[in-house]
């Protein structure tokens, strides 16, 4: 996915409304590309550092370039010379250097960038208050027994924290919610939710599609991508299954 683009063109063409331009590109990329929103915030935000680190390695360059000029007008007693290079060198700061955008023929200021930045990371705020919660018959303390014997079993990350797993399932609202890291093969965790989700003749059953969309902003594979769960494959994941069950017949 090409970041800096998304990024450029949001501050081009929807300058006034730029948090809501990335929430919305957000979802068209998770949506088109699967793309769980910490990949596609923290790829936006990597593309905003290397504009910033730019501005203050020019920043830097000059400070270093002044300092040497006044040190030789200082050694040569050329008083006038010296004076105003030092008045150049304190008066300088991060608001004389632009970084050039080159396809737009545009020197973007460092106010500029931080507009973009912050919209990026209010943007990324929002989706986060706006975690949708998969529907469990299990209750918070089986859930998170759950959470347990999952990572035991190695089937979750080791360093997934209980409070993201429970506000998977509706039983935490930790704002700054991760998509949960699911190590084994992702028709695995079909059938885990198979059990342990609501269904139809339940009151609170979420429809599969909706489900399934939920599911992609809940879990993760390793390398990041979020999960688009399919049917479980019998020949393939049975041994997962009988896993399950032996969990749930431990915690219920």
């Amino acid at each position: 996915m090409d970041f800096r683009n998304i990024v450029l063109q949001g501050f081009f063409n929807y300058r006034t409304d730029l948090k809501e331009y990335f929430i919305a590109e957000q979802k068209r990329a998770e949506k088109e590309n699967y793309f769980n929103k910490n990949i596609f915030f923290n790829g936006c935000l990597k593309i905003t550092d290397v504009f910033e680190n730019n501005i203050k390695q020019q920043l830097q360059d000059r400070k270093r370039e002044l300092s040497l000029i006044v040190s030789k007008y200082k050694s040569d007693n050329d008083l006038i010379n010296y004076t105003n290079t030092k008045l150049e060198l304190n008066n300088l700061n991060i608001n004389n250097f632009y970084y050039q955008i080159t396809e737009y023929n545009f020197n973007m200021s460092y106010d500029e960038i931080l507009y973009i930045k912050n919209s990026i990371n209010n943007a990324n705020n929002i989706q986060d208050n706006n975690i949708p919660k998969l529907k469990t018959n299990l209750t918070e303390g089986q859930i998170k027994l759950l959470y347990n014997e999952l990572i035991k079993e190695s089937y979750i990350n080791k360093n997934t924290k209980e409070s993201n797993f429970l506000t998977a399932f509706g039983y935490s609202n930790n704002i700054n919610f991760e998509p949960i890291e699911w190590i084994q093969a992702k028709n695995s965790l079909r059938w885990l939710l198979e059990l342990i989700i609501k269904q139809k003749t339940d009151k609170d059953y979420i429809p599969n599609n909706t489900r399934n969309e939920i599911i992609t902003k809940l879990f993760k594979d390793k390398k990041g991508i979020s999960i688009n769960v399919g049917k479980p494959d019998n020949r393939e994941n049975d041994v997962h299954l009988n896993v399950f069950k032996t969990i749930l017949r431990k915690i219920k």
